[in-house]
């Protein structure tokens, strides 16, 4: 099974790479969340849909709350789930960026750079 399995149950469209998600991300303020039972539940009313997270999907949305950088939340990911690397590839980092791509795909991410926020 895929670490990427884990973070996120519900399959959305993939997008670009991992270079646009440079500069400060945030969650919509518009997205409601609940815990409940080791599930996240994102509620987004303006597309009348929801979302699950199982606990890793959802310590990244809660890094996402004040705003963040994918490298922060890979460091954080990384370190609190004592995921090593292996080799020359960052598995925190794919699976970050394949649950983010699928954030931004469902309208549930924003990226904020040079100053200038934009929902991705």
């Amino acid at each position: 099974m895929r670490f990427v399995e884990r973070f996120i149950r519900r399959a959305a469209p993939g997008a670009a790479r991992d270079a646009e998600f440079r500069g400060r991300l945030v969650r919509p303020l518009h997205v409601m969340s609940a815990t409940r039972a080791g599930e996240t539940v994102l509620l987004d009313p303006v597309r009348g849909r929801y979302h699950t997270l199982n606990d890793v999907g959802a310590r990244v949305w809660e890094l996402l709350a004040d705003g963040t950088t994918l490298e922060a939340i890979v460091g954080t990911i990384r370190a609190e789930y004592d995921v090593p690397l292996v080799g020359d590839v960052d598995p925190v980092e794919q699976d970050v960026t394949t649950l983010l791509r699928h954030l931004r795909a469902a309208g549930l991410l924003i990226q904020e750079t040079s100053g200038a926020a934009h929902e991705s």
